[in-house]
C-alpha cells in the first residue's frame, strides 16, 4: 500500500504522534475478562462483525457503528455517535479508541448516491476532504488505488476530529488513552494500522478470526 501522509488543514490540529498506539498494545490488553478494553468506531457496511477483525473475546470491544465510521466534529450538535463514544469511555478498563475503516467503504466510494439523499447531505460534506486528499474530485465513484487512498484519509480525518473533542483530548494529554487507525481489506481480511512514525498504513494483524 502506498504511503498516505496525514495532511491536517489549518482548522484541524494533527493528533500528536505520542497519542497513537500499536496494535500489539490492544492485543496485550485483550483476554483480561469481559470488560471493554477498547472503543471501536466502525462502519455498518463492514463485511464482517467488528469484533472479528482482531482476536477479541465477546465484550472486549465497545462497538460504535454507523455509516462510514464517522466521528462528528466538535462544533456539531451531540448525536448518537458522540453519546455512544462518551458512554464507552465511562468504562475504566477502556484505554484505546480505534477508528476502523475498510477498503470498499460505500460511504467513500459512492458520493453521488449520498448527494441525492437528504439524510446524508451533512455527512457527505465530511467525506469530501478525504476524497480530495485521496486524489478524487467531483462525484464519480472511487475505484482501485484511489478508493483505498481515500479510505485511508477518511480514517485519518476521523482521528483528527476525535482528538479535538475535550473528553478525548483530556485523556490523551494525561496518557490514559491511545488512538488507533485501522483499515480492513474487504477482499483479504488483512488489517493495516496507521503508523505516525512512517505516515503509512502498515500490515500488522492477520485479519478476521
Amino acid at each position: 500500500m502506498p504511503q498516505y501522509s496525514l495532511q491536517p488543514s489549518a482548522k484541524v490540529r494533527q493528533p500528536a504522534s505520542q497519542w497513537f498506539g500499536q496494535p500489539v498494545d490492544v492485543l496485550d490488553d485483550l483476554g483480561q475478562g469481559h470488560e471493554p478494553r477498547a472503543v471501536m468506531v466502525t462502519c455498518c457496511h463492514l463485511g464482517c462483525a467488528p469484533d472479528q477483525v482482531s482476536h477479541a473475546e465477546p465484550g472486549e470491544f465497545y462497538i460504535v457503528q454507523n455509516a462510514g465510521n464517522m466521528v462528528p466534529d466538535p462544533a456539531e450538535p451531540v448525536d448518537s455517535t458522540l453519546a455512544s463514544l462518551e458512554l464507552g469511555l465511562q468504562y475504566e478498563t477502556v484505554s484505546h479508541v480505534i477508528v476502523c475503516g475498510h477498503t470498499s467503504c460505500g460511504f467513500v466510494r459512492r458520493p453521488l448516491v449520498l448527494q441525492q439523499r437528504e439524510t446524508f447531505r451533512s455527512m457527505r460534506s465530511h467525506s469530501n476532504p478525504a476524497r480530495s486528499r485521496g486524489g478524487l474530485n467531483g462525484h464519480r465513484p472511487a475505484s482501485g488505488e484511489q478508493q483505498v487512498r481515500s479510505a485511508c484519509q477518511h480514517v485519518l480525518q476521523q482521528l483528527e476530529k476525535l482528538a479535538r473533542h475535550p473528553f478525548i483530548a483530556e485523556r490523551l494529554e494525561h496518557g490514559a488513552l491511545t488512538l488507533h487507525g485501522w483499515l480492513v481489506g474487504d477482499e483479504t481480511s488483512q488489517i493495516r494500522y496507521y503508523n505516525p512514525g512512517t505516515s503509512r498504513f502498515e500490515l500488522q494483524l492477520s485479519g478476521a478470526r
